[in-house]
């Protein structure tokens, strides 16, 4: 299993619709040592829409220091946060949570994210923890393969 230490945990913004799959994220980043937030996405409230999009600012994004897209990027509001999270925070990794055609199909949008299939929860976590300690910003975090 891969490990963070407990002093200053790095966060996590899980971005996805489905509240199972953010808690089971959100357990499994814990269990590792790393913080975790969830955004269910830009359709959650579709009255107000994405402060990301409609703003410009997203507060539980600027408070990540990775994120973890598990949106439908087949969707184009999904694409568009994706594009606009990658735009203004170029730096902050990205580790999406794709299916292997779907990531094909949508090869230009996740150009520059960690593409990971939804194979298995170790694998997971490990591509975060990795996108984490390759931000240079954590030098502390250990990784063991899954």
């Amino acid at each position: 299993m891969t490990a963070v230490p407990a002093e200053s945990p790095p966060r996590v913004l899980i971005e996805s619709p489905d509240p199972v799959a953010a808690a089971r994220q959100m357990r499994l980043l814990r269990e590792a040592g790393v913080d975790a937030e969830v955004c269910r996405g830009p359709h959650r409230l579709p009255q107000v829409g994405c402060p990301l999009l409609t703003e410009g600012t997203c507060a539980p994004l600027t408070r990540a220091d990775a994120v973890l897209f598990d949106l439908d990027v087949d969707d184009p509001v999904a694409r568009e946060v994706l594009a606009v999270l990658r735009l203004r925070h170029a730096a902050l990794p990205v580790v999406a949570e794709v299916p292997t055609e779907t990531a094909r199909r949508h090869a230009e949008a996740l150009a520059g994210c960690v593409v990971v299939p939804p194979v298995s929860d170790e694998h997971l976590v490990a591509a975060v923890v990795d996108a984490l300690a390759a931000r240079g910003e954590r030098p502390e975090l250990e990784t063991t393969a899954p």
